[in-house]
């Protein structure tokens, strides 16, 4: 299961643009790989791993266009 985000608007473009870096796309929140990553724990490629559990909870919650945000 996954979720799209809508990313990026445009001020995500902006201010990727500002910062002289490609803003990216296609992100998901999706849940986890069946494979083992322990040496590469960046396999999302971006994107946000849940827990199986989580996902499927918030997959049965979550409505289209629903504001996400993401903090860092």
């Amino acid at each position: 299961m996954s979720l799209g985000i809508s990313y990026p608007n445009k001020e995500d473009l902006a201010e990727a643009k500002s910062l002289g870096k490609p803003a990216g796309g296609d992100i998901f929140l999706h849940g986890e790989d069946k494979k083992f990553h322990f040496f590469n724990r960046d396999w999302t490629a971006g994107c946000i791993a849940l827990r199986n559990k989580d996902i499927r909870e918030i997959y049965s919650v979550v409505e289209i266009g629903t504001p996400i945000f993401i903090r860092r």
